[in-house]
């Protein structure tokens, strides 16, 4: 699978580990740019990204780990949260 921010870069994943409503690992195998047509600087290549579900009482925790390049950190800091808040209005919306 290829992801592609609204600003034309992207990094081509493969699922390393799926487990249906539970577990999701995706492990970067390149990064490009110009939307998928052209490699750049190999910053994501070699990490990974884990989205785990866990359900207790009736609440269901979405747990995210990933790697992030170092020069990244505090910009996915402020706006990874704002895209899982999307995620959870989505998810509750056809719940």
């Amino acid at each position: 699978m290829e992801y592609i921010s609204g600003n034309g870069y992207g990094v081509t994943s493969l699922v390393e580990q799926l487990i249906e409503g539970e577990l999701l690992v995706l492990k970067h195998k390149s990064d490009t740019q110009d939307s998928g047509t052209r490699m750049r600087d190999d910053e994501w290549t070699g990490g990974a990204e884990t989205y785990k579900l866990a359900e207790k009482e009736g609440v269901t925790t979405l747990i995210t780990i990933f790697d992030v390049p170092a020069e990244l950190e505090d910009y996915f800091k402020t706006a990874y949260p704002k895209a899982l808040d999307k995620v959870k209005t989505l998810t509750e919306a056809v719940a």
